[in-house]
């Protein structure tokens, strides 16, 4: 008969029950699970009349008591008591009575423990009514849920186990205390005091109705708080009307209430994290068709205040540029195989302020078990900064890289910059560039649509060509940057030179307008000025810092190509310069050659030997000065591109032999021994000239540079070209000097110590570079220099 169900059905832990004060009791009881099963029942509910003539585990509570409209009701009130945890006192029927109180586990109710029993007569009644208040008491000491009853006055009569516990107090600190005792120190649950004649006990003695589930905090005698939910039940009196006291039952949900507080700081602290990040949330419901957005959204979407938005509308305030490409990205979330997850960038017309915005929308849609969309949810963010930073960053970089091309080809370069702005952040754009005079002449001009063109070339008749004349000039007059955001109708009459301007101003209709100066270098070169006709679009301060920037780097070119030019005209004066000097000092050098040489001729044997030694340095000097004029006479040719060659059949070793040869003196003199080997004739198609220049320049840099040590030349062949090197084993060349040892004027040694003008290396690698071959030195300080020379046996083309 003390069955108990089987599996894992039941939640309900009968073995926490003192089985021995239940089962043996003379009063019926039943234990009763969730889905109103009997779990465990006494000998007393098997013996009573009136219920089913055999009980078992597991037995449907609905089968046990007597069929009828009482049971209906009682079994109602018996469901009741699961859905509230509050108990009912005894329920009398027809066959007899029953109670019914909760069972809980922690904060759930598990179970119910029913008592059931027999209309008896009065003597057995009232034996039956003690033994089952003994019982009962029992029961409710072994209950983890705090009891207490109070008498009509408030005072506490009776507490139980858990309530000791809950409470962190002693019976007898509980006993005879009242609600108004100021050490429960209890607050509500926004931490305000919880007056005393308002405890759920005092207000169900006041109004004689239950208080259910009332939250309340009450401080411990150690100091921490703990907080209950109380339901408190009247007791009626012998008149069934007033009532005789309160039971109050309560249980502890402190870690709710922790767990809801730290819920309450996450959610406090995702809302400043939204706030902050400006993120905009939303949510579609399908099945009521709903579309709630946030304050943040609506405000991206450019729409007012409570603003009731739905997917249609949604779709068609994205862009025109974006909406099909969004579209499909919608259409694939939609279908539950790709996951649901989305991450797209578009861009959105206001609702109501028409304003163009980039949005970031990330979200996901929500499918049931059979595919259905449940819930489609997103946050979107507002990028618009960043686009235009990264719009901007392109568009200076694309006008940097035009800038940079050609500083010789000025108006086709200005021309194309006014397309890239035109077609990049305006409708059109003007460029003028002021003359020396101070005049402005239109230099480049743009229209985004081609077939405008026209009308703006027309209106640069009316624009005065001269500062302070139109207020379109102030830029250039003050050198500081207008911005107009609204270029109404009477700015338009203000700006127009005459009616015909004015009518030209009105069809092309610009409704924002930008004019900045071209400064650099300390002056304004001109000014460029940019016009939005599209209805929604107004220049800010943005805009106008862009156009500065693209102002100064065009004005920059500009001073930069002013300055080119002047070099240009420096250079090629100082060239003019070195060439005439060069033939001018040639006639007197020449003459002064043939002196020297009649001079040695008519010499006596016995003048020579007063006067040789002195003649021969005299003439080594003229040939030195010659050397120098024709270098810069070849400086004056190659800066003005005319150092022509003159190839012919020859062979390199011969030549080279010959040179060796014509400088035997200068070695003789810097104490160098020439180490050439016998080479094979290699034959090639050069400018002997030219070739010997570039052999004398590096023969006697070796002798130079490396003054009592031997030189060693080489030529070798390899297919189609020739090598030569000459290495020295003397001063050497620091690394840092190499890079420009080539370059014209460049020098790695003092000239104090050693002369020249620099130019020897120079006008060798131009030769050598102008028979397609080319010249490289190694070296390293201390140990010499090589110098390698490779040419084409024959020159392509």
């Amino acid at each position: 008969m003390n069955g108990a169900l089987e599996g894992p059905a039941s939640r309900l832990d009968v073995e926490a029950v003192p089985l021995e004060v239940l089962w043996n009791a003379p009063i019926g009881i039943a234990l009763v699970d969730r889905r109103l099963q009997v779990v465990r029942f006494n000998r007393a509910l098997a013996g009573l009349h009136g219920l089913h003539a055999r009980i078992w585990p597991g037995m449907p509570l609905a089968d046990v008591f007597p069929p009828g409209g009482e049971t209906q009701e009682l079994l109602w009130r018996i469901q009741q008591v699961l859905s509230t945890g509050q108990p009912f006192p005894w329920l009398e029927l027809e066959w007899g009575r029953v109670s019914c109180h909760p069972l809980h586990e922690g904060m759930e109710v598990v179970g119910l423990c029913l008592y059931v029993e027999e209309l008896p007569e009065p003597m057995l009644a009232r034996e039956v009514v003690r033994e089952s208040e003994t019982r009962l008491r029992c029961i409710v000491a072994a209950l983890s849920e705090g009891i207490i009853v109070q008498d009509a006055t408030g005072a506490i009569t009776f507490s139980n186990e858990a309530a000791s516990r809950l409470l962190g107090l002693t019976l007898e600190q509980l006993l005879g205390r009242t609600s108004m005792d100021p050490r429960w120190r209890a607050v509500r649950e926004d931490g305000s005091p919880y007056p005393g004649d308002e405890h759920p006990a005092m207000l169900a003695l006041r109004m004689g109705t239950p208080q259910l589930d009332k939250v309340m905090g009450v401080e411990r005698p150690d100091g921490t708080r703990v907080w209950l939910s109380i339901n408190a039940l009247p007791l009626p009196g012998s008149d069934g009307q007033s009532p005789q006291g309160m039971v109050t039952s309560f249980f502890d949900i402190t870690q709710r209430k922790e767990t809801e507080a730290a819920l309450r700081v996450s959610e406090e602290r995702l809302r400043m994290s939204l706030a902050s990040a400006t993120i905009g949330t939303w949510d579609y419901n399908p099945a009521t068709g709903e579309f709630l957005c946030d304050p943040r959204t609506l405000v991206l979407f450019g729409a007012p205040p409570g603003h009731q938005m739905d997917c249609g509308q949604l779709i068609s305030i994205i862009h025109p540029e974006d909406r099909e490409r969004t579209e499909q990205v919608i259409q694939r979330v939609l279908r539950p195989e790709n996951g649901g997850g989305y991450d797209i960038e578009y861009r959105v017309i206001g609702i109501q302020d028409g304003v163009e915005r980039w949005i970031s929308a990330q979200g996901r849609a929500w499918f049931d078990e059979q595919g259905q969309l449940l819930r489609f949810t997103g946050t979107v963010v507002d990028i618009t900064q960043r686009k235009r930073a990264e719009a901007s960053a392109r568009f200076l970089s694309e006008a940097s890289g035009l800038l940079a091309e050609r500083l010789d080809r000025a108006e086709e370069i200005l021309e194309r910059m006014a397309r890239l702005v035109a077609s990049s952040i305006c409708t059109y754009c003007i460029i003028g560039v002021t003359r020396a005079d101070g005049r402005l002449p239109r230099v480049a001009a743009a229209h985004r649509e081609a077939s405008k063109h026209s009308l703006l070339q027309r209106s640069m008749f009316f624009v005065p060509k001269a500062p302070g004349r139109s207020p379109l000039l102030e830029a250039v007059h003050t050198g500081k940057s207008v911005l107009i955001r609204e270029f109404t109708q009477e700015i338009r009459q203000r700006y127009a030179v005459n009616s015909e301007h004015l009518e030209l101003m009105n069809t092309m209709d610009a409704h924002s307008v930008m004019t900045v100066p071209m400064r650099a270098g300390g002056k304004v070169h001109g000014m460029i000025l940019l016009a939005a006709c599209t209805p929604l679009r107004r220049f800010d301060e943005e805009d106008l810092a862009l156009a500065e920037e693209l102002a100064h780097r065009v004005g920059m070119s500009l001073e930069n190509l002013r300055l080119y030019e002047e070099a240009r005209q420096a250079v090629g004066l100082r060239d003019e310069f070195l060439s005439v000097a060069s033939h001018e000092l040639k006639t007197p050098l020449t003459s002064l050659k043939l002196q020297h040489a009649l001079i040695g001729k008519s010499l006596s044997p016995e003048s020579r030997v007063c006067v040789g030694t002195r003649l021969s340095n005299a003439m080594r000097q003229v040939e030195r000065l010659t050397s120098l004029v024709d270098s810069l006479l070849d400086v004056s040719r190659i800066g003005a591109g005319r150092l022509g060659l003159e190839p012919v059949e020859m062979e390199l070793t011969a030549l080279l032999r010959e040179v060796m040869e014509r400088l035997s003196e200068v070695f003789a003199q810097a104490g160098c021994q020439v180490d050439f080997p016998d080479t094979p004739p290699v034959h090639g198609y050069w400018d002997p000239l030219r070739l010997d220049q570039v052999l004398v320049n590096l023969l006697s840099n070796a002798a130079k540079y490396g003054a009592g040590k031997p030189i060693h030349v080489s030529v070798a062949l390899e297919g189609e070209r020739t090598r030569l090197a000459v290495r020295d084993e003397g001063i050497g060349i620091a690394p840092e000097d190499l890079p420009r040892l080539f370059s014209r004027f460049g020098r790695a040694v003092s000239e104090r110590h050693y002369g020249g003008l620099g130019l020897g290396l120079f006008i060798s690698k131009q030769i050598v570079e102008a028979m397609q071959g080319f010249i490289r030195v190694e070296s390293e300080p201390a140990r010499g220099s090589t110098f390698t020379v490779e040419l084409p046996l024959r020159a392509r083309g």
